[in-house]
């Protein structure tokens, strides 16, 4: 439980600003990763007979928000989408590249995108979250951290360098 508490805390730190709601009913638990403001959002959070349950809905349902809100892109079409006004104006930063979960920041640098898009099949396929802000990258893995890519490491980009200013496993 543990485990998955602290997974669940490093993605709400980069997908919902830092929130997340655990919900203990007498005959379920709700989570999600937002603060419900009446019983509506309540209502609509993922359940589950356990925490556990509860907290892999909620992973479920981000998931599936991703897929079907932002559609799996290719790399020109996310690069195309990502310099169109209302992409800046409705906020959409969170993008499935590769299997990968995108999160764009203010200026929308689209090398991240490039970025992932290089890296070798072998790496990308443990990459789950990559995150560019101020030129770092905050990266989290799946099963281990790859050597090349752990933290304070320097990466080459487009036309520059970033620094890996952290880097570490989301479960």
């Amino acid at each position: 439980m543990e485990k998955l508490l602290l997974h669940a805390f490093k993605i709400a730190d980069v997908y919902s600003d830092g929130h997340f709601t655990l919900l203990k009913f007498t005959g379920n638990f709700r989570a999600d990763f937002f603060t419900p403001i009446d019983r509506d959002d309540i209502n609509k959070m993922p359940e589950g007979k356990t925490p556990e349950e509860a907290i892999s809905n909620a992973f479920q349902k981000i998931e599936n928000k991703l897929a079907i809100g932002n559609g799996v892109f290719s790399q020109n079409e996310i690069i195309e989408i990502s310099n169109t006004k209302d992409v800046v104006r409705l906020e959409t930063r969170v993008f499935i590249y590769q299997k990968t979960i995108i999160l764009l920041d203010d200026d929308y640098d689209k090398r991240v995108i490039e970025w992932v898009g290089n890296l070798p099949e072998s790496i990308r396929k443990n990459l789950v979250i990559a995150n560019e802000h101020e030129g770092s990258l905050y990266l989290y893995w799946r099963y281990s951290v790859p050597e090349e890519y752990s933290q304070e490491k320097i990466v080459d980009v487009p036309d520059d360098q970033w620094t890996i200013s952290r880097s570490e496993l989301v479960c």
